[in-house]
């Protein structure tokens, strides 16, 4: 949440910008992943900004370049973490489906 805080928020948010920018014009479907959990987000921190401020600006930033999120939680523990690929895929197979849907 720390490195949202300052990409979105903080010195880094124009090179953010620019980087959404890029990444609009270059891809038809362009998915952002997180892969942190948002619970996890509340406590641990070092920044001062508060979470919402963050999410606020998360899902603007979202909205306003036209980017799907996908967030994942971080896999832990020796059984590992979620089969992130297998999520990827299947949210850019959706979305490729739901234009051939479409007349």
């Amino acid at each position: 949440m720390d490195e949202l805080a300052t990409n979105l928020l903080g010195g880094d948010a124009a090179r953010q910008r620019r980087s959404f920018e890029r990444m609009r014009v270059s891809t038809r479907h362009p998915i952002l992943l997180l892969d942190f959990s948002l619970t996890k987000s509340y406590t641990k921190r070092r920044t001062e900004v508060p979470t919402f401020k963050i999410m606020d600006a998360l899902f603007r930033a979202c909205q306003e370049f036209g980017l799907h999120l996908l967030w994942l939680p971080r896999p832990t523990g020796p059984e590992g973490g979620p089969p992130y690929g297998d999520r990827i895929v299947r949210l850019m197979w959706n979305l490729v489906w739901k234009e051939l849907e479409t007349p």
